[in-house]
């Protein structure tokens, strides 16, 4: 049995619901798999010069967020990860979320 099951949700249009992305044994594999859902998804809403603001924006509009669900008390924070994420692609290195 799994350990860790990753899910992620659309931020667009009416409450979440969650879909499965798979079953994962470790830690580090399920948030690899979480990384990657996040990547594609600031991929997907950034475009040529967009600020980091506008990125934030457009992701909490349309962006796709996942949790990791376990029984050892993992923490996962996507937002963590997609703060570091942007301030990479936009190259605003001092700046900060609302």
């Amino acid at each position: 049995m799994a350990k860790y099951e990753v899910s992620w949700y659309e931020n667009f249009g009416g409450p979440p619901k969650f879909r499965d992305e798979g079953e994962f044994d470790t830690a580090d594999e399920a948030l690899r798999c979480a990384h990657r859902i996040i990547d594609e998804s600031l991929e997907g809403c950034n475009a040529p010069g967009r600020s980091a603001r506008d990125l934030l924006l457009q992701y909490q509009c349309f962006g796709e967020v996942p949790s990791i669900f376990n029984h050892e008390g993992l923490e996962c924070d996507p937002y963590e990860y997609v703060y570091r994420r942007i301030r990479e692609l936009t190259g605003e290195t001092d700046w900060a979320p609302p």
